[in-house]
């Protein structure tokens, strides 16, 4: 339970009501979107601070709304998680399927999300010691080579950005994001399974 008497005066008056959801030891995190739904079941040990559907809440609004920047993308998920006097910060964001341009779109939502936690934390008054990502996934079709795809776009960096090896990025979990320089984050997968019904992708983790 956090008992914080910083952090609780934030949530109490700086933040908006209800956009941290009640803490808990278990989360059911949830994407229905028509183009794809699943669940994901998170249990958590230690003091946390959870925002589920987290692209769907208030976020800082004087960022550039460019698309190809992406500062307006967001992950599905968001979780503050305290150990040992540490906060750890947990960014989970929902697939079904990956590609190479697809994992391009995912990471400007964990750059864009990564920011904003930022600025929420300064909020409520806690420091991010360790930052962990996260993609929930059916199938991933990322390739090393543009002979093994026609999304050539993906191979090719924008001017100043240095041309990252995505697909060893998905195998090793260390992904790499651009701030102007180049930060290294813990990438985890988590490999869904279908429902029976066939409609739903289905997981549990334990963090």
């Amino acid at each position: 339970m956090i008992a914080e008497t910083r952090i609780q005066y934030a949530l109490d008056h700086f933040i908006a009501e209800k956009y941290f959801d009640a803490e808990a030891e278990e989360y059911l995190l949830k994407e229905m979107r028509d183009s794809g739904k699943s669940e994901l079941k998170i249990k958590i040990t230690g003091d946390n601070l959870c925002i589920e559907d987290f692209d769907n809440r208030g976020k800082c609004n004087f960022v550039r709304t460019d698309k190809t920047i992406g500062m307006n993308k967001s992950v599905d998920h968001l979780i503050f998680r305290k150990i040992e006097d540490q906060w750890e910060l947990h960014l989970i964001e929902m697939k079904s399927s990956i590609k190479n341009k697809k994992w391009i779109e995912v990471k400007q939502k964990f750059r864009a999300s990564y920011l904003n936690a930022k600025a929420i934390a300064a909020y409520i008054g806690i420091t991010i010691d360790k930052v962990i990502l996260y993609t929930t996934y059916e199938n991933a079709e990322i390739t090393d080579r543009p002979g093994r795809t026609t999304d050539l776009k993906s191979y090719s960096p924008k001017l100043g950005e240095k041309l990252i090896d995505i697909k060893k990025e998905w195998d090793t979990g260390i992904v790499e994001l651009n701030f102007g320089h180049y930060e290294a984050f813990q990438h985890t997968k988590i490999k869904m399974i279908r429902s029976d019904d066939q409609t739903t992708l289905l997981g549990e983790y334990s963090i």
